[in-house]
Formats: C-alpha cells, sequence, structure tokens
C-alpha cells in the first residue's frame, strides 16, 4: 500500500496536473524519425512530415500492416514520427485479429449489461479474494487452489474486456480495503502487463504477485486497528518481511515472493526493506508498485480520509518518475491509462460536470464527455460532447477540461451511470 507519497505532496500535485498532459502527450506524439525507406511492418506511425488532411490516411496514427501501406505512406510523405512503445505492442497483438477493434473498443465505456456482467464476476472474485487472504493469514488448507482460480479469471476477463475490468475493480470498493486493493492491484497489473507484451505465462505470476503484494498486512496491528501513523511506521514497514515469508511456506506461491517484499524499493535507492536501487529491483515488483500507489490514491482505504482523481494521481506518479518508480513503466502507465481514463470525473472551462466516456487516443486531452451537471449543479439531460469536435479552426473552444474530480464529487457516482443505463458509448456510429 502507499504510505505517505500524496499527503506530503498536494501543492505539487496541483501545480503538476496543467502541465502533465502537455508532457506526456508529447512523448506519445513524437517519437522515432524515420525516412519512408527504413519503414517495416508493425511500426506505429504517430506523425507525418506534413499535415494529416493533407492525405488520405484516415486515422492519425495506425499500424503499419503490410507493404501495401509502406507504398502508400512513401507517395506522401517522406519521413514520418515512430511511437516506439506502441510499435512494441504489435507482435503481442498480431494474433489478436483485427487491431483496430481491439482498440477501438477499449477506449469506450461498457454497455450497461456489459458492466453488470463484469460486476458479477468481479463480486464472485472478491469472494474468493477474501476467503484466501484468511486462509493465507491462519495457514488454512485449499488455499493454493483457490489463488490459482482469482488470477485465471482475472486474465481470462481482461483478456477479453480489459478497461470494463479496471473500472468494475476501481468502483465496486464493496469489501474490506485490503480485499479491494488487493483485486484491483491484480486487475491493473494484469490489465498493464498485457499492454506491455508481457507473455501469459507471466502474466500469471505478475497477477499472482499483485493480489498477494500486500498479505503481510494481515499480520500489522497498525493495519487492523485501520489506523496508520508515524508512531507505526516501522512496525507498518515490516507487512514486506512479513508477507514474504508467508509466500515462502508455500511452493505455489513463491513467484509472488519477490513482489511482496520488493514493491516498497525505490528506483533511486531510498526504499526499504534492502534500499535497492534501479534494476536492481525485480521487474515485476517495479511494475507493482506503480499500480498500487495509483490505487490507493483513487481509492478510500481505511488509513486515508480523502481521495484524489486519477488524473491528480497520475501527475504524482509523473513527478516521482526517476525517483520513487520506473520512469520508462511510468510514462507507459500513463500511456495505457489514458490522461482521462474512462468515468472519470471532469469538470469543463463551462463550469458543467461530465463524465469521460469515451478516451480519444491521439488527442489525448480530448475526449467524449457526458455532461451530467449544469454548473449551478443542477442533473441534467446526458448529452455527449466530444470535445475534438468542438475545437475551433485556430484550435479554441466552448468546452475544455478545466480540472477532474474525485469520482463522487458533487454526488456524482460514475457507477450509477452505467447503472441507469445513461451512459452507454459502446455502440458503431459512435
Amino acid at each position: 500500500m502507499l504510505f505517505g507519497l500524496f499527503n506530503k505532496n498536494k501543492r505539487a500535485v496541483k501545480s503538476t496536473e496543467r502541465s502533465l498532459p502537455v508532457a506526456i502527450e508529447v512523448s506519445d506524439r513524437k517519437g522515432l524519425k524515420l525516412n519512408t525507406s527504413e519503414l517495416r511492418v508493425g511500426m506505429f506511425v504517430s506523425e507525418l512530415d506534413r499535415p494529416w488532411l493533407m492525405t488520405p490516411f484516415k486515422l492519425q496514427g495506425f499500424w503499419i500492416r503490410n507493404q501495401e501501406d509502406i507504398d502508400e505512406i512513401a507517395r506522401h510523405c517522406n519521413y514520418v514520427f515512430i511511437d516506439v512503445t506502441e510499435s512494441s505492442r504489435w507482435r503481442a497483438n498480431e494474433n489478436c485479429g483485427n487491431l483496430e477493434s481491439i482498440d477501438r473498443k477499449s477506449h469506450r465505456l461498457p454497455t450497461k449489461e456489459n458492466w453488470f456482467s463484469e460486476q458479477a464476476v468481479y463480486k464472485r472474485v472478491n469472494s474468493l479474494t477474501f476467503e484466501l487472504l484468511d486462509d493465507i493469514a491462519l495457514g488454512g488448507p485449499g488455499i493454493s487452489k483457490s489463488a490459482k482460480k482469482i488470477v485465471a479469471s482475472c486474465i481470462q476477463r481482461i483478456l477479453d474486456n480489459p478497461h470494463t475490468m479496471i473500472l468494475v475493480a476501481q468502483m465496486a470498493k464493496k469489501g474490506t480495503a485490503l480485499e479491494s486493493h488487493a483485486m484491483s492491484c491484480c486487475v491493473l497489473a494484469s490489465a498493464f502487463g498485457r499492454y506491455l507484451g508481457i507473455e501469459d505465462s507471466q502474466l500469471h505470476k505478475l497477477a499472482l504477485g499483485a493480489l498477494l503484494h500486500d498479505v503481510g498486512m494481515l499480520k500489522v496491528d497498525c493495519y487492523v486497528k485501520g489506523s496508520v501513523n508515524n508512531v507505526d511506521k516501522e512496525r507498518y514497514r515490516e507487512h514486506v518481511i512479513i508477507g514474504r515469508d508467508l509466500l515462502m511456506a508455500n511452493a505455489e506461491f513463491w513467484p509472488a515472493v519477490d513482489v511482496a517484499y520488493s514493491h516498497h524499493e525505490r528506483i533511486d535507492g531510498r526504499g526499504y526493506p534492502r534500499g535497492l536501487k534501479g534494476e536492481r529491483i525485480p521487474y515485476f515488483a517495479r511494475i507493482v508498485s506503480i499500480v498500487e500507489a495509483y490505487d490507493s490514491m483513487v481509492s478510500n482505504h481505511t488509513y486515508k480520509s480523502s481521495i484524489i482523481s486519477p488524473t491528480e494521481a497520475m501527475a504524482e506518479l509523473y513527478r516521482n518518475r526517476g525517483k520513487q518508480f520506473d520512469r520508462g513503466l511510468v510514462e507507459s502507465f500513463i500511456r495505457y491509462m489514458g490522461l482521462y481514463p474512462l468515468g472519470s470525473l471532469v469538470q469543463l472551462t463551462t463550469g458543467e460536470i461530465g463524465i469521460v466516456v469515451e478516451k480519444n487516443p491521439f488527442y489525448k486531452r480530448m475526449p467524449k464527455v457526458v455532461l451530467v451537471l449544469d454548473k449551478k449543479g443542477n442533473r441534467i439531460r446526458s448529452d455527449v460532447v466530444d470535445l475534438f469536435q468542438e475545437q475551433n479552426r485556430d484550435g479554441s473552444s466552448r468546452y475544455m477540461i478545466q480540472r477532474t474530480l474525485p469520482n463522487g464529487s458533487h454526488g456524482v457516482y460514475s457507477e450509477k451511470y452505467l447503472e441507469e443505463g445513461i451512459i452507454e458509448a459502446e455502440s458503431d456510429d459512435s
């Protein structure tokens, strides 16, 4: 779990939120500059050497699928920019069928039916998680079987519908803090790992590590009492050693040991318990340290009275890249989640409150937003506004995102709108 990261840096988060979209969007859009003669199948073209409107390409950013694509680019351009991160995903996804349809689906909120279906799966898996953690704490039988069921369920649902499961895990905080946090981290790490191109056998190990990373907290008194403070700090830190010992007692859990023991190490060497630095920290532990910090900041756990918005949380991760977190993994995580993750609550420059229902993969600051409250806080008819389509020729627009808000602000909960069927963006013509 996160301990004291956000509280010390509230001012830094506020000042970073405005600059974060610009910084990440630039690194997202600009990549390796290549002459068209150097292009290969599987590369992701993020920018051209001329305006997109001067070319026949429908999408502003696309994978090169065959030699015909290369020939078409060469007819219109002398050089292009390649997004190296996106290009690395080609091999991981090349057997997944239509990449465009997969990516298009992942950028939208789920339908009402899909939401309820995934929510039911989450509740079943969360129940298993509760039983699993109890069994580990008591040394009961059948714990290996339970763990395998949880990980298998997470992986399969994420392969089928990654962003929906993330939404459910982030919003459906119905269990106690430890179980909910464990499930959220398992889902987030699995989905992010898939984005990074981690193969299935290793993905299961990552998911298991994320699920059990905080298992040592079961034996920490300050957590059980729901109070973590300066007096309890040393005892709190012992949870990584306790977790390592609990998992070492069962060979089935050995793949999770490194994550449980090392997820509080820091890239700059100032972490604990061993003060590991840089790449000496296990790769999966570096991944889980990011997703668990993110989940802790956007979720209301027992030892923390307030939460922050997803964008503020990512700004905090970004500010600590290269210090607490792996720089490349943080930037990849922000690319994956998007500047405004699905379901994010935002306030527009008009004063209206909306919910992000579809991300724009190429213009990340301009998602589709459904308006739910007017500037006076009154509930309004749910109109969808495409911020990209609303901009004028000079780039100005009446509708721009002014700031992001924690889920529940102004009494607005994204999941309630999904359950009511008011916001459904997943359709062929949207």
